[in-house]
């Protein structure tokens, strides 16, 4: 079994870049390195929460904004490897 590398996805924006604390809201990323190794575990991390992508192409990936128990800022990053 073969070992592949892929270079690390980079998030450039986030759209939109607020939404309720009761969540639900559909959130866009944009960046590059989304769509690297169709057989990665593509994750969200919204600091310590963890969701998964709706839609990825290479330069674009959706998702659902969770629900938080308060409202605050997160760092939004991406990683191909679960």
């Amino acid at each position: 079994m073969p070992f592949n590398y892929y270079h690390q996805p980079s998030v450039v924006s986030v759209t939109p870049a607020l939404g309720p604390a009761r969540g639900g809201t559909t959130v866009t990323l944009h960046g590059s390195g989304f769509g690297a190794l169709a057989t990665c575990q593509r994750v969200i991390r919204l600091g310590y929460i963890q969701v998964e992508p709706t839609y990825i192409d290479k330069d674009t990936m959706t998702f659902k904004a969770p629900a938080v128990g308060m409202p605050s800022t997160t760092v939004v990053a991406v990683s191909l490897n679960g």
